[in-house]
């Protein structure tokens, strides 16, 4: 997991945690907002990978095709990997309740 996801991971579960505390707070209008928001921030970065690993695979056919073939290895252009999900990414998850 790298630094950004920790970070975002730790400072949902503070919020978790208020939520927990506080009822009051787990219905009012900035918490579902907030809860919407982080949903749509998660959906967008699925929805990205998913655009990466399209262009990647655009990319990696377009460079063993001919004639791009022919010109591709000259002028470096390599294979590129494709986006992995860890463990942790493999499954969006839910923060509204």
């Amino acid at each position: 997991m790298d630094q950004g996801d920790q970070h975002f991971s730790n400072v949902l579960g503070v919020i978790s945690a208020l939520t927990e505390q506080y009822p009051d707070l787990k219905a009012s209008n900035v918490h579902l907002q907030t809860m919407s928001s982080v949903d749509k921030y998660e959906n967008l970065v699925r929805e990205s990978r998913m655009i990466y690993n399209d262009t990647v695979t655009r990319f990696n056919r377009a460079i063993k095709t001919f004639p791009n073939s022919l010109l591709a290895s000259p002028f470096g252009f390599t294979e590129q990997n494709y986006f992995k999900n860890t463990e942790n990414k493999q499954e969006m998850p839910q923060w509204s309740e």
